[in-house]
Formats: structure tokens, C-alpha cells, sequence
């Protein structure tokens, strides 16, 4: 006769097991849509990808891994690749065309709309789960 009590542990084991096959699948298995970019691990990268959306940045710019397809600004799938950290946080602050006498489409104002740890946040996003080559 099977007790309420082993009923209980069995299915405990057997959630724990559920549970450890997920974490072991989910952590080796880096490809995914992105050509193998992988998934932002850290929690500043899924901070960056919250702020992507909350900056309105999906409104004008095509980026895959967030499912924007705006077509005002550049498609950041393509461009991405020839960015590197500081370039990239460069080019969000002060935008081209953004001097004065001289008109940009894209905002001006993201260093003061965003601490200098969330834009880490957004530039760590962008660079994690831009598009691999190809």
C-alpha cells in the first residue's frame, strides 16, 4: 500500500528531476533564432531589453530579437555588427545628424532620460542579442 507521504515524495523527485532537465537543456542549448548569438544571460541584459522597449526604441528601429519592426531609424540587425560597447553607447547619446544646425530623427535626450546603468543595460542588450554573421 502506497502512503500519501511517498505519493508526495515521489512526485517532489520527480519535479526536482523536471526542474534539473530543464536548467541542463535550457543552458546548452545557445542557438536559437539569432544565428547562435544566444540568449542575453545576465539580468542587466533583460533590464536593457525592458528598456528597449520602454524608450520607444522598437517604434523606429527593425531588431529581431525584440520582434520590432519599425523603419524609421536604421535596422539594428544589420547594423549592430559594427559596433562595440563604446561606440554603440556613443552613437545612442549623440546620434548622427544630432549636432547643432543639423537635424536627427533620433532622440537626443537618452542620457538624460536614463541613468548611466541603465544605458549599460540597453548597450549590454543590444550587443548580446544582436545577429550573429549571415
Amino acid at each position: 500500500m502506497t502512503t500519501p507521504r511517498a505519493l508526495a515524495l515521489a512526485a517532489a523527485a520527480g519535479l526536482v528531476a523536471a526542474v534539473l532537465a530543464f536548467a541542463v537543456i535550457t543552458a546548452v542549448d545557445g542557438d536559437d533564432e539569432r544565428g547562435g548569438a544566444g540568449q542575453a544571460a545576465s539580468a542587466q541584459d533583460a533590464n536593457g531589453r525592458e528598456l528597449f522597449f520602454q524608450m520607444g526604441c522598437g517604434s523606429c528601429h527593425r531588431f529581431r530579437d525584440a520582434g520590432s519592426t519599425g523603419v524609421i531609424g536604421p535596422d539594428l540587425d544589420e547594423r549592430l555588427a559594427a559596433y562595440d560597447r563604446t561606440t554603440l553607447r556613443e552613437t545612442i547619446v549623440n546620434p548622427p545628424g544630432s549636432s547643432a544646425g543639423s537635424f536627427s530623427v533620433m532622440p537626443d535626450n537618452f542620457e538624460a532620460r536614463m541613468s548611466p546603468e541603465a544605458l549599460d543595460s540597453l548597450v549590454g542588450y543590444l550587443l548580446a542579442a544582436r545577429a550573429g554573421p549571415g
